[in-house]
């Protein structure tokens, strides 16, 4: 303890003393020239640290104080020379009024203070007014235009633009997706451009990958596949930033999962068979550059670590796309494709389709059209449009859709079409039946119209597409039949022939109509207590009249709303449950929702 302690001698400063982070220290053993270094604590709450001896010395809170440090060097140099808006009148369109709290009036051309502007692009950064008066613009058209000025400056040096040196690559450069002149550009060029190859496929790729590398189309490469393709479409659905045959150290990935960290390999046999070594090289690079390596591996090929999908001819192309996805789930637990797993349709059809379009197709003596013509003539051009029967081989496991000579259509594949000489299921159940009807008339040999001439007033002629004469008497084929009352209905001939049963309709009238009098004479009848339902009531479909139910009746007959709507709905329903006419109701939400 000392008598010249602070906090006797300067009792205002000793206020701001803080007792929580000096704990170990007393004021009292201090005097105004000590230089330990001590924690302070202003009016304001700002906590900062100086010595004692520098705290005496100076005005207070250095965080309290560096605003009105700012606030006189700004008047201070304005006073001594041009403001920024006097200095600079052209850059005043670029003073961000809005963002700014101060004018450009009030700011010294020399300023060092930080400032909002915004360039004519609407691009928006902070600078000096002195950094501004030396010529600095907008940093984001400077880095925009940078590329242009670096590619011109290589072309004067070159004097030799691409398409002078490589005019084949004139076909395939992309003059939709491209931006930029190919007149303007190098051969020796990084850019990335657009290319778009004569069978119509377009990808991205640096220019002097193509110049220097050779470098052609990857989706007319021989090793792409259709499994590859698949899978490709259905990570394109899935996931952003997908990239297909990217390099990385010279190594190729067939489908990259750029966002995600994750790679896709498909080693078929045919292509994959004696690479186990450059597999292995490819696995390790890919994992010093953080990504998870994928294998979908044919089951011929050998052993290899990590996580593989395998398959053999038999395996489905989406239990591959599902097998990926389980060990994408496994590594990043974040990433979740219940649905997609649960549902095992295929998304990404129309794409895939269009993909597979424009691969090189078979030869013409291997395609589906050159060796079963026949078949090929069932091909349903629209449905599998833009596929057609000369870009698969007959032993294709692709199924895709047929059209019989009778507009019947189905999915089926290829394959199976051709090495089983299989046809239209839809044919063969409509051929099915009949045949199997002409047996057991032949069996029975005598037909319904003959054994049961009393019932054919009830046969439905009209919906029924065959004779009573072409169907024996104890059939269990459900067929229609249509009463004296008008009642349609389905029913086998032997229910009919056998069980005596009749029409049903006619058969519940009769025993629901003593019970209806009673309730009605219990309650009342529709007409008279609901007479407004009443007048809605259907009477050129209805045999019955209102009056014939009571309120609470589970009846389905037809009503007519005042738009004219004629709809079917129970009694009760309308009573009870007040629903009114469903057109109405759909128009009504329709409307709301535009």
């Amino acid at each position: 303890m000392t008598d010249k302690s602070i906090k006797y001698t300067y009792p205002k400063i000793a206020e701001e003393w803080d007792y929580s982070k000096n704990a170990s220290f007393d004021i009292v053993d201090f005097s105004k020239t000590s230089k330990k270094s001590v924690w302070w604590k202003c009016e304001n709450g700002h906590s900062y640290k100086v010595s004692i001896h520098s705290r005496i010395r100076s005005n207070g809170c250095k965080i309290c104080n560096s605003p009105l440090k700012k606030e006189n060097i700004r008047k201070s140099k304005l006073s001594k020379g041009l403001s920024f808006a006097k200095a600079k009148p052209e850059l005043l369109s670029e003073w961000n009024y809005i963002k700014n709290s101060l004018s450009p009036e009030n700011v010294s051309e020399k300023s060092h203070l930080l400032f909002w502007f915004k360039c004519k692009q609407n691009h928006e950064w902070q600078s000096t007014p002195q950094r501004r008066s030396r010529g600095d613009g907008c940093p984001i058209c400077s880095r925009a235009n940078q590329g242009a000025r670096i590619r011109k400056a290589r072309l004067e040096k070159t004097g030799i633009n691409l398409f002078k040196k490589h005019p084949e690559l004139l076909s395939e450069w992309d003059f939709t997706k491209n931006k930029i002149d190919p007149n303007d550009i190098s051969p020796n060029s990084n850019l990335n451009a657009f290319w778009k190859c004569k069978f119509g496929h377009t990808w991205e790729a640096q220019i002097y990958n193509r110049t220097g590398n050779n470098s052609g189309c990857p989706f007319c490469k021989s090793s792409t596949s259709k499994l590859e393709v698949f899978i490709l479409c259905e990570m394109s659905k899935l996931f952003k930033n997908v990239k297909w045959r990217s390099k990385i150290e010279g190594y190729e990935c067939d489908i990259l999962l750029n966002n995600d960290g994750f790679g896709i390999e498909i080693d078929g046999a045919y292509w994959h068979d004696n690479k186990l070594e450059r597999d292995l090289i490819k696995h390790k690079i890919f994992k010093d550059n953080n990504i998870y390596l994928i294998r979908v591996r044919d089951s011929l090929l050998p052993k290899i670590d990590g996580d593989v999908v395998l398959y053999d001819k038999k395996t489905q192309y989406i239990d591959l796309v599902i097998g990926v996805l389980k060990i994408i789930s496994k590594i990043n637990p974040k990433l979740k494709f219940d649905k997609y797993i649960l549902d095992r349709i295929q998304i990404g059809e129309n794409e895939f389709k269009k993909t597979l379009s424009l691969l090189p197709a078979p030869t013409e003596k291997e395609s589906l059209l050159f060796i079963n013509p026949g078949l090929a003539e069932e091909w349903n051009f629209s449905k599998n449009n833009p596929l057609t029967p000369d870009m698969f081989t007959a032993n294709s496991e692709k199924k895709v859709y047929w059209k019989c000579k009778f507009g019947h259509v189905w999915e089926a594949s290829i394959k199976n079409r051709h090495k089983r000489n299989s046809g239209c299921p839809i044919c063969y159940r409509d051929n099915a039946g009949s045949n199997l009807r002409k047996s057991l008339l032949a069996k029975k040999g005598i037909s319904f119209a003959q054994s049961h001439p009393d019932m054919l007033r009830e046969w439905d002629y009209t919906m029924n597409t065959f004779s009573p004469n072409k169907i024996s008497a104890g059939s269990s084929v459900k067929i229609y039949w249509k009463c004296v009352n008008g009642h349609t209905w389905l029913a086998s001939v032997g229910s009919r022939t056998g069980k005596g049963y009749g029409c049903p309709s006619c058969s519940t009238s009769k025993r629901s109509l003593s019970a209806r009098e009673v309730r009605i004479k219990k309650t009342g009848s529709l007409d008279l207590i609901f007479p407004e339902i009443a007048k809605e009531w259907d009477f050129s479909k209805n045999t019955k009249l209102p009056k014939d139910f009571p309120p609470g009746s589970k009846e389905k007959v037809w009503w007519l709303c005042p738009r004219g709507h004629s709809w079917e709905c129970v009694i009760y329903k309308r009573t009870k449950k007040k629903q009114s006419c469903s057109f109405c109701l759909k128009e009504n939400r329709k409307n709301k929702n535009h």
